[in-house]
């Protein structure tokens, strides 16, 4: 597939970058002559281009280090962002999958460190970097890296909102440190997503009190974490395991007199009477009353009690309610609840439209 001409029919939405004071030596220059092949898959406004590098890679390591030569299996491929000079100034190893067409899985990107400028050459190429990713993304392409780049230290539940992506729109590898104070990767299992559903429940108490302005805060960010690595999808599990959790909570919960004792049903059964002999009934004597109707249905006492317990278990639910609405177990996982609905809602399952070659 022609990257180019695909880029020009779908254009992105770009913006034009600060005009760069980055030094392309003379020596640069030539050596770019060297280059036998332009497969350029996207192309910037300022000039700068992303090129599949296929026969030129020793060329390429020339001018800029290659972290590794790709498999020739045909899933790996080198990716070169050049100035407009043609020269590289950061390049990266991505993975491909024929199984998988969305599937994007980048390696360490390298840059060229260039001396005497106003402008650092990393920060440059990861903005433009990043609106190339972007529109990977629009066409249905979902990059992700498969290798640890950032650093690996647990952070805080809080400070999550800062790793959901890195500079160039990727999301990162972020660790966190469950209940009992062990590391774990967030995102990727449903698992991972309820133990920072737990440690955001915990951060929302300040002595206690509870804040569920800051408890909302942090479900989105978990929420928008998730919904950056493509992993609605595990939200629910997560979701459905916290209310579990908050379910067990609250019958373990003594309410003492807050909570009136739930009234029982009444039966039938519990109204069937005996007839009671009365002096001067003859009938009380007849063979075939002792057989018969020696018990009766008392109706009326039945419908009474019916009514009653209709009265006490309105009573109850209508303060069982009222407690659950301030349960704080129940109002944290009822808003997880109602934002992951919502964010289902916002993003429907996708085809990718294109692949990468």
């Amino acid at each position: 597939m022609n990257w180019y001409k695909t880029s020009q029919q779908t254009p992105p939405v770009t913006t034009t970058p600060e005009k760069p004071d980055l030094v392309t030596a003379p020596d640069e220059i030539d050596a770019a002559k060297e280059f036998t092949e332009h497969y350029v898959i996207f192309r910037f406004n300022n000039g700068w281009t992303v090129q599949k590098v296929e026969k030129d890679i020793d060329v390429e390591s020339n001018l800029l280090k290659v972290d590794a030569y790709p498999s020739n299996t045909g899933d790996e491929h080198l990716y070169s962002l050049r100035n407009e000079h043609n020269v590289p100034r950061a390049n990266f190893i991505a993975q491909v999958s024929k199984k998988e067409p969305s599937y994007l899985g980048i390696s360490e990107v390298n840059y060229e460190y260039v001396p005497n400028q106003k402008i650092d050459n990393e920060k440059y190429s990861n903005g433009l970097l990043k609106q190339f990713f972007d529109y990977l993304k629009t066409i249905g392409m979902k990059p992700k890296w498969i290798n640890e780049t950032s650093n690996t230290d647990s952070v805080g539940i809080r400070e999550l909102k800062n790793y959901i992506v890195d500079g160039m729109g990727i999301p990162e590898f972020v660790y966190g440190k469950d209940s009992e104070r062990h590391n774990f990767q967030i995102g990727g299992s449903s698992d991972s997503y309820y133990k920072a559903l737990e440690l955001a429940y915990s951060e929302a108490w300040g002595g206690s009190y509870y804040y569920s302005n800051v408890a909302n805060g942090l479900i989105d960010d978990i929420f928008s974490f998730a919904e950056a690595r493509e992993e609605v999808g595990l939200l629910e599990n997560a979701v459905q395991k916290f209310e579990e959790w908050a379910f067990d909570m609250w019958c373990e919960a003594d309410w003492g007199d807050s909570l009136p004792e739930r009234p029982e049903e009444p039966t039938k059964e519990e109204f069937n009477r005996e007839y009671k002999e009365t002096p001067g009934q003859k009938e009380f004597k007849t063979k075939d009353f002792n057989k018969t109707k020696n018990t009766y249905f008392d109706e009326k006492a039945y419908n009474e009690a019916v009514k009653e317990y209709e009265r006490l278990e309105k009573e109850y639910e209508e303060k069982e309610a009222e407690l659950q609405e301030s349960f704080e177990p129940y109002e944290f996982g009822n808003a997880a609840y109602k934002k992951l609905q919502n964010l289902k809602t916002k993003h429907p399952k996708k085809t990718p439209k294109n692949k990468i070659s």
